[in-house]
């Protein structure tokens, strides 16, 4: 009796007490529905990488510089009369808007710029409208020779992210400034994402009109007569629209001189006579080239430069890949193009790097993992699921708007490593528990 006691206490010694753990309701479902649990998460993940692919992308998290800029052309202008006749009314008329925190203009040779900033939670959108509508109120009194006002939105403060240098062997920097101006400038300015494009470097030709001022006295003009017969024949007009059945088509009325000659031929006034007085009477025509305003040197050669500037809101990889292909599109054999900096390159390069230090981050989680714990299929499985677990991720950054960046994909890593703390952390228990 004593022995079989003894061996009854031994066995109740030995006997390991049962788990208290029960499988949840979610646990008990995917074990009932395999197949449909399979192919719930190749959908999430399906569509995380459809979200992947379609999340922009840049190097840090960017806040929208909360300001528009509106401007105008009036070419052959000084920045005295381009103050008094444009900036300021845009200036009163703008002004009354309600949120604005600074507004600020710049009025130069031809063009005139007013900068309004918002506050930084202010609509965008809705403050882009509001400031149509206010220069529309305004522009009409403007003189007819003046460009129809764009609001612009851009931070006058940030950075060019394109620098391209035109290059040739057969043409010299005036000519690759004159074809930078008049065909390059266009070509970028009308690719979506583009806010502004600055030539830089040589020197911009124009017409020169050199008056005799003896001929002059001799026909009795001055220089305000020629003046205004210059800027009232130099101008290209649109009086309206012609409808034909549901086609409207626009007309135009071409008033913008297209060579020497024609300025030459322009009346100025008719003597008594019956005999005309054109400008090429009292003056020569011909082209010259603008003093150099601004310098542009690569290598320590003089050069021209093309910077271009990007919209606030505007994908970067997108407006870079973009560039490219209307550039090579204007190559020809006499003019190529260099990029010197393309700042989605280095975006590219820094998410590249980061992707790289991270799968070398999981791979020797997998190999210590496997060392510690003898658990190679384990870990491999649940390096697996963080990486579904990324890409789920992409769903809800893609429906918030969050664009991939260094913070956030920080984020998503940390949430991977503490997936990785949860995990080893299980591991520990269970071999504890085992023991």
């Amino acid at each position: 009796m004593a022995k079989n006691k003894k061996k009854n206490d031994l066995k109740e010694y030995t006997t390991v007490p049962e788990s208290g753990w029960k499988p949840s309701v979610l646990v008990l479902w995917v074990e009932k529905h395999r197949t449909g649990t399979a192919m719930i998460f190749l959908s999430l993940i399906l569509l995380g990488i459809i979200a992947f692919c379609s999340i922009p992308i840049s190097l840090f998290p960017e806040a929208p510089y909360p300001g528009l800029t509106v401007e105008t052309e009036y070419f052959g202008v000084g920045p005295e009369k381009i103050e008094e006749i444009i900036t300021k009314p845009i200036e009163e008329s703008v002004s009354t808007l309600g949120g604005i925190k600074h507004l600020f203009s710049v009025s130069e040779e031809g063009k005139s710029k007013v900068h309004i900033q918002f506050d930084q939670n202010a609509d965008l959108e809705i403050k882009s409208l509001e400031i149509r509508d206010k220069v529309e109120q305004v522009s009409y009194k403007f003189p007819r020779e003046t460009q129809k006002p764009v609001v612009l939105q851009y931070d006058p403060t940030q950075k060019p992210v394109f620098i391209i240098v035109p290059r040739s062997s057969s043409l010299n920097i005036m000519e690759i400034r004159e074809i930078s101006d008049r065909e390059i400038k266009k070509i970028i300015e009308g690719i979506p994402g583009v806010s502004e494009v600055v030539v830089a470097g040589g020197k911009p030709r124009e017409i020169l009109i050199s008056c005799d001022a003896q001929k002059m006295i001799g026909f009795g003009i001055d220089m305000n007569l020629l003046l205004s017969v210059l800027q009232e024949a130099n101008y290209n007009e649109n009086p309206g629209e012609v409808t034909e059945g549901s086609i409207q088509i626009p007309v135009y009325v071409k008033g913008r001189m297209r060579s020497l000659k024609e300025i030459e031929s322009l009346t100025l006034r008719k003597e008594d006579s019956g005999k005309l007085i054109r400008v090429g009477d009292v003056a020569k025509v011909n082209f010259s080239y603008r003093e150099e305003n601004s310098a542009a040197r690569v290598n320590g050669q003089n050069t021209v430069s093309i910077y271009v500037y990007r919209a606030g809101t505007a994908n970067l990889l997108e407006v870079s890949e973009e560039l490219r292909k209307e550039l090579r599109k204007a190559e020809n054999t006499n003019l190529n193009f260099e990029i010197l900096y393309d700042q989605a390159e280095t975006v590219i390069q820094a998410i590249r790097n980061f992707f790289l230090a991270s799968l070398i981050g999981f791979i020797l989680f997998v190999i210590a993992a496997s060392l510690i714990f003898q658990e190679f299929k384990s870990s491999c499985l649940f390096v697996l699921l963080l990486t579904c677990q990324f890409f789920i991720g992409s769903i809800f950054m893609y429906f918030l708007k969050i664009d991939y960046n260094l913070v956030t994909i920080v984020g998503l890593i940390l949430g991977c490593g503490c997936c990785l703390c949860v995990f080893i952390a299980n591991q520990l228990f269970s071999d504890h528990e085992k023991k």
